[in-house]
Order: C-alpha cells, then structure tokens, then sequence
C-alpha cells in the first residue's frame, strides 16, 4: 500500500461511508476530467468544487482531501 492509499485509510474511521465514497468519487471524475494536470495544479481548484457540491450536511475539504488525491492518483477506488 502506498503513502497516498495509507493517508486515505488512516483517515477513512473519521469519514462516513457516503463522505468516503463521494471523496473517492470525486477524486475519480476529477482526474478523468482534469487529465494531463497534476494534483498539485489542480487541488485548490478541486477544493473550491468541493465545498460547493458538498452541500451543508457533508465533510470539509481537508477530511476528504487524502480520499480525493489517492483516487486522483489511481492508489484507491471505489
């Protein structure tokens, strides 16, 4: 398992299962959108998008963040 997957894992017992897989999600369609990017270009962008489909009831950015980057890097999935 790499670091990315690690991170991700270690915080996934603080995520709820649908915040988990919407991160996941996300990280997936992000990087299928965003293709020939690199994650450092782009995250701050991803954050913005977060915090504006999460809607009140759903995880900030930075519970999420390790869950999008791995997914974004192809190191977890759904």
């Amino acid at each position: 398992m790499n670091d990315l997957a690690l991170d991700a894992a270690s915080s996934r017992a603080t995520l709820s299962h649908e915040d988990r897989e919407l991160a996941v999600t996300y990280g997936i369609e992000a990087r299928q959108h965003h293709a020939g990017r690199v994650w450092t270009d782009i995250q701050h962008e991803l954050a913005a998008g977060w915090a504006r489909m999460r809607g009140y009831r759903r995880a900030e950015w930075p519970e999420v963040v390790d869950h999008v980057e791995a997914a974004w890097h192809g190191s977890i999935r759904l």
